[in-house]
């Protein structure tokens, strides 16, 4: 059994509920949100990491194990969520989800290589 991962069954559309839900007090206060999403070891905050991409703030989790991956980012200033999951490995998360920013805020972006 995959450590922190066993029986979770999510959907993008579950994701998208949890996203609403961490910018509202439904689940913690405000001050713990707060809290969450502030940097206290580089770059990583509790649970997330918090960086900027294309001048935005972003802040963002991924992780998997055998057979399913899963990453989400929220631009916080911007009110914009992208949900990734899959049952692929190995998948570039991190390069998807700059490459669908990139759409969304019309930055020039790469398409993917076909490989044959």
């Amino acid at each position: 059994m995959p450590f922190a991962a066993g029986a979770v069954y999510s959907t993008v559309e579950d994701m998208y509920l949890w996203d609403r839900a961490m910018f509202t007090e439904s689940v913690l206060k405000k001050a713990s949100w707060d809290k969450m999403f502030t940097p206290f070891l580089g770059s990583y905050g509790y649970g997330w990491r918090i960086d900027t991409i294309f001048n935005r703030k972003r802040i963002h989790h991924g992780g998997g194990h055998v057979g399913f991956q899963a990453h989400m980012a929220r631009y916080v200033d911007d009110d914009a969520c992208i949900i990734i999951l899959t049952n692929m490995m190995p998948v570039a998360l991190i390069e998807i989800d700059r490459d669908l920013a990139a759409i969304l805020f019309g930055k020039s972006y790469g398409l993917p290589k076909v490989e044959k």
